[in-house]
């Protein structure tokens, strides 16, 4: 049984703990630094895991993610930290997150994840920097820029395609340029240029390529432009 805890608060230091089958409500974290702490069967919702807060060494397991209004962190920093069998459900919910050789596995389901160039503001960009995504799903995630530096990505599950100096993003263009229906609509949101311009590759993940398309033309669209540039 999970026991609910609600509008707390947590600041300071927090070494060695060990939290189990808690639901915490709008738990708000702040200047904090948490260390060599294992959450087990945590659900975090419409919390706000940092402002200005450090975690090192923590384990995250069987732990969700969710709400309108969660976040693991604005300006909050992630060291060696293991995040297993975890689900993380939000838009928002990576901005302003930086994590540092950690491991991920679970599920990241419609999610953004910004670079410097896409983040706005900086308290909004989020980083992975050395990150194992190996036994990750990526459901609905959309990147832009290039917030994975130096991460092994999902064994399974996503497409990979080269853009070296945007040569996707041009022969997407150019595709749709001499298209004047409204097939190519999925197409020209897929390949945007204000959004994909520089990543190299372009990761998208199987399970938005799936429900993504309206009809089979505009899929026929999508693997034409593709065509060549898929890297296996």
């Amino acid at each position: 049984m999970r026991q609910t805890r609600k509008d707390e608060k947590f600041s300071g230091k927090i070494t060695g703990q060990d939290y189990s089958d808690i639901l915490f409500e709008e738990l708000l974290i702040s200047k904090t630094k948490i260390t060599k702490t294992r959450f087990n069967n945590i659900h975090f919702k419409n919390s706000q895991l940092g402002y200005d807060s450090e975690y090192n060494d923590c384990e995250f397991l069987k732990c969700k993610f969710f709400g309108k209004y969660s976040t693991l962190g604005f300006s909050t920093k992630y060291s060696n930290c293991k995040f297993i069998d975890c689900e993380f459900i939000g838009v928002t919910l990576f901005e302003g997150s930086k994590f540092y050789n950690c491991t991920f596995s679970g599920v990241i389901r419609n999610a953004i994840i910004r670079d410097s160039k896409f983040g706005l503001f900086s308290k909004k960009t989020s980083v992975f920097n050395d990150c194992d995504l190996s036994s990750l799903i990526f459901d609905n995630l959309s990147l832009y820029g290039n917030g994975l530096n130096n991460c092994i990505l999902p064994k399974k599950g996503i497409r990979k395609f080269q853009n070296d100096k945007d040569s996707l993003i041009d022969k997407a263009s150019e595709i749709c340029s001499k298209i004047y229906d409204q097939e190519k609509i999925e197409s020209e949101i897929i390949f945007k240029r204000d959004l994909k311009s520089g990543q190299n590759p372009i990761i998208l993940d199987d399970l938005f390529l799936e429900t993504f398309f309206k009809s089979t033309e505009s899929r026929h669209i999508f693997d034409i432009i593709v065509e060549g540039f898929e890297i296996k």
